[in-house]
């Protein structure tokens, strides 16, 4: 199967029993193909030789059905037309077929959209002209040209709804210079920030639109922009535009751009055709506001706030109010200033209102509102703009707290004391009283006047009203003032102190003015004079007599009265300092036999003396006249004996000695004695001597009255050497009752030697013998003579032949004999010899013994 135009997809052929079947197998659209040229090709089936074919046309045309819409087959894309045209004038045809070829239907014309308003058409014959007045530059035709939408309906019995095609058409009007350039706002509102720098554009307000428009074509709608009469601080671009621009106005000049100095700037923008020909233009005003930019700080209207608010204001009282100015504008400016911030000392305790700058107090009382403990605060305000974030500035807040009398006087010291001497006008240092008022100086508040209000001796003070000075009236006697012993005796005064303030303060000290005594009066003794007799044996520490003054003064020390024996005591009597009692010294004797001179009468100067210090002690005497009678209670005291010496063979009846004893007491009888128990002797060799073996008392007699010693038989000292005799003495006139009075004293008696006896050789003689030949020196004998007395040391001598005595030879101290010389017993078988022994006596005495040597 072949088909003319190569189209066979719509149809297909099969051999069917021989024969050849054309069937469709595809659908048919009539107005794609209406007529299909098919052509058979027949081809035999010969296994050999040739192959043949044959061929036959069939011709298929397609019957029309209703399914297609119109068609539109004339409709000119762009047809144009001036826009000066009048109504009614025929701008273009459409005309439309139905799609259905075969069928035809009558086609109607209507516009559906783009150009209702300016143009209609024809229903039937697709003529399509204007209705209303063209304007090329009406911004609802898109620039000069209107897409109309064209419908065409077929008028179709059998389908419903009825078949329609739409087709647009542009109709552009032609530009007549009918226009004059425009701009989108009859004004213009721009700001610009100050110090905005150059080029910066300005920002237009309010919804403008910077644009100028001139719809016209080519030159018609080409204008030109310029700025008049804004001093060339602007400029405009672009400066030329075609049918419709966008402009921008820029910083040209930035140095005139202060807000402070110029806030709006009016000026005029000229749009207008480069037409030769009666150019068309168009001005619009130009208002532009230089914006504030924040480029000044807030200024106080003072550097330096003073203010004055009375102390112990109450809460909510206005301190200050601060006010700053900033030459911006809006809340750059004053109106956006804001007081962000108070330092200071007592910042906390005021409220800055943040818009009005007023001060007030938020916190009342306490110590920083007393002026009298600060009197001045330095505080700092801070202000900024932009509502308190933008710039910032300072000032400084002097409060100065003003004084109100709100303290009373306060005296420095809680109390005063002070002391005055009795008799006295003046202080010993002044009394001066001071009160502070803590009040404002110089003011009534703090000026204090002193008085003297209470006291029952108020009288006797003044007080300096001004410098609170107090001075006695008169001098004060202690003793009328009520008091106990001290010296000190207190007048209470109150003063007060007082301001000058409305209402006036006052305030109160107690003031202790201690009247100290003076010693001013003297004792006073209750007698002229004492009397008393006390016997001799008083014994120590008892009471004599009491002595007694009285000193009229106030107080101790300098009524209290101490006594004193200023002489006439000997160490006899003492005196008891406080009570006045005279007593006899413990260990003293008032015997006057012991006194020396002896006295039996002593006169004693007493004294009271009070307690004044210094030359202010005063005193008073009296005499006491005590007589001592004398008692006989006083031993004896013997003379000391000491040694006496005597010779021996001293002549019988001899005085060698005389006891002596004295007796104090007045009459005394006084006898001697021996006392034998308490006597010894001893010999030379200092051996005792009993009574027994020699009645050494028998020797002496003593007078019992007169004390002589006598010697009544003659000494022997080769018996006895020294006696000590026990010599006593008593008072027979002793007191009855009392021990004995008696005394002893040991009488020493030496018995001085007398040469009276011969020297006495121990043996009768003396024999012995040497070897004859002996060697000399060698001991043949020694002698030795004896002598009672004293004068023990001998001499030794050896008397005989001549030639005797050369052969041998005598020691005449030790009475030792020795060989001498050469002894031969051929020759001398004896020798006998003479030794003659002499004592040292005075005269000497000797003895002789024979020495026989064999």
């Amino acid at each position: 199967l072949q088909e003319l135009d190569g189209d066979v997809q719509n149809f297909a052929v099969q051999t069917v029993n021989g024969k050849g079947v054309i069937r469709l197998t595809n659908r048919l659209d009539y107005e794609r193909k209406s007529l299909y040229q098919l052509r058979v090709l027949a081809v035999d089936r010969a296994n050999q030789g040739r192959v043949n074919t044959g061929t036959a046309a069939i011709l298929v045309k397609v019957q029309d059905v209703e399914d297609q819409p119109p068609e539109f087959v004339v409709a000119s894309p762009v047809t144009r037309i001036s826009e000066d045209a009048p109504v009614g004038t025929s701008v273009l045809q459409v005309r439309a077929i139905d799609g259905d070829r075969g069928i035809n239907n009558r086609i109607s014309y209507s516009i559906i959209s783009g150009g209702e308003e300016h143009f209609d058409i024809d229903s039937s014959s697709g003529v399509v002209y204007t209705v209303n007045q063209l304007d090329r530059e009406d911004p609802n035709n898109s620039n000069g040209a209107y897409i109309l939408e064209i419908l065409a309906t077929e008028e179709s019995r059998a389908i419903s709804p009825m078949p329609s095609a739409t087709t647009e058409v542009t109709v552009i009007v032609t530009d007549v210079n009918d226009e004059t350039p425009r701009f989108r706002n009859d004004r213009y509102v721009g700001e610009v920030l100050e110090n905005a720098q150059q080029n910066t554009p300005i920002t237009f307000l309010q919804d403008a639109i910077p644009e100028v428009f001139d719809y016209d074509q080519g030159k018609n709608g080409t204008f030109e922009l310029y700025l008049s009469g804004d001093h060339g601080v602007f400029d405009v671009t672009p400066f030329k535009g075609i049918n419709e621009a966008s402009f921008l106005i820029r910083v040209n000049d930035a140095s005139f751009l202060d807000y402070e100095k110029v806030t709006v700037m009016n000026f005029s923008l000229v749009a207008k055709e480069i037409v030769t020909k009666d150019p068309k233009m168009s001005i619009v005003p130009i208002v532009v506001h230089i914006k504030d930019e924040n480029d000044n700080f807030p200024e106080f209207t003072e550097s330096l706030y003073t203010v004055s608010i009375p102390e112990n204001c109450g809460v909510g009282t206005t301190v200050a109010w601060v006010q700053a100015l900033d030459q911006d504008s809006d809340n750059y400016g004053t109106r956006g200033i804001r007081y962000t911030n108070l330092g200071g000392s007592i910042a906390n305790l005021l409220n800055l209102n943040p818009i009005s700058g007023v001060i007030t107090v938020k916190q009342a009382g306490g110590d920083s509102f007393d002026r009298e403990l600060i009197s001045r605060h330095y505080l700092t305000v801070e202000a900024r703009d932009d509502l308190g974030k933008g710039n910032r500035n300072t000032a400084q807040l002097i409060i100065n707290i003003e004084d109100v009398n709100d303290n009373a006087p306060m005296f420095l010291a809680n109390k005063y004391e002070a002391r005055l001497l009795e008799n006295e006008k003046e202080f010993e240092n002044p009394l001066v009283l001071e009160a502070r008022d803590l009040d404002l100086n110089g003011t009534k508040n703090s000026h204090i006047e002193y008085s003297i209000v209470s006291g029952d001796y108020k009288n006797n003070f003044t007080i300096d009203p001004n410098l609170g000075i107090i001075t006695p009236v008169s001098g004060l006697d202690f003793e009328q003032i009520p008091g106990d012993n001290s010296n000190l005796r207190p007048i209470h005064l109150t003063v007060r102190a007082r301001d000058f303030g409305e209402p006036s303060l006052s305030s109160t000290v107690p003031v202790t003015i201690y009247i100290q005594d003076v010693n001013d009066h003297a004792p006073l003794f209750q007698q002229m004079m004492y009397k008393r007799s006390i016997p001799e044996d008083m014994p120590g520490g008892t009471s004599v007599l009491e002595v007694k003054a009285r000193d009229a003064d106030g107080s101790s020390p300098n009524n209290r009265v101490v006594y004193r024996i200023q002489r006439g005591a000997s160490d006899k009597f003492v005196i008891d300092s406080r009570t006045g009692v005279v007593s006899v010294a413990n260990g003293s004797s008032l015997d006057p036999d012991r006194t020396t001179p002896k006295n039996n009468r002593y006169t004693l100067t007493v004294v009271a003396i009070d307690g004044g210090i210094g030359d202010q002690q005063l005193s008073a005497a009296v005499l006491v006249n005590i007589t001592i009678v004398d008692v006989n209670n006083k031993p004896p005291m013997l003379v000391e004996p000491g040694t006496i010496t005597v010779r021996e063979n001293t002549q019988v009846g001899t005085q060698i000695y005389q006891a002596a004893a004295h007796d104090p007491d007045e009459q005394p009888v006084l006898r001697y004695a021996i006392d034998k128990a308490g006597s010894v002797a001893r010999n030379e060799d200092g051996i005792p001597i009993a009574l027994t073996e020699y009645d050494y008392l028998s020797l002496w007699d003593l007078n019992a009255v007169d004390g002589t010693l006598k010697v009544v038989r003659l000494l022997d000292r080769e018996k006895l050497e020294i006696v000590k005799l026990v010599i006593t003495v008593e008072d027979m006139a002793a007191i009855d009752g009392g021990p004995r009075q008696t005394a002893s004293a040991t009488l020493t008696i030496t018995i001085d030697d007398e040469n009276d006896n011969n020297p006495v050789f121990r043996k009768p003689m003396y024999k012995t013998s040497i070897t004859e030949n002996s060697k000399n020196g060698v001991n043949i004998a020694t002698v030795i003579a004896d002598d009672a007395d004293k004068n023990k040391s001998m001499s030794y001598f050896i008397e005989g032949r001549e030639e005797l005595l050369n052969l041998v030879h005598m020691d005449s101290k030790t009475g030792e004999v020795v060989v001498a010389s050469k002894i031969d017993h051929e020759m001398y078988p004896w020798i006998n010899l003479t030794v003659k022994a002499v004592d040292s006596g005075v005269p000497p005495r000797y003895s002789v013994v024979d020495l026989f040597i064999q």
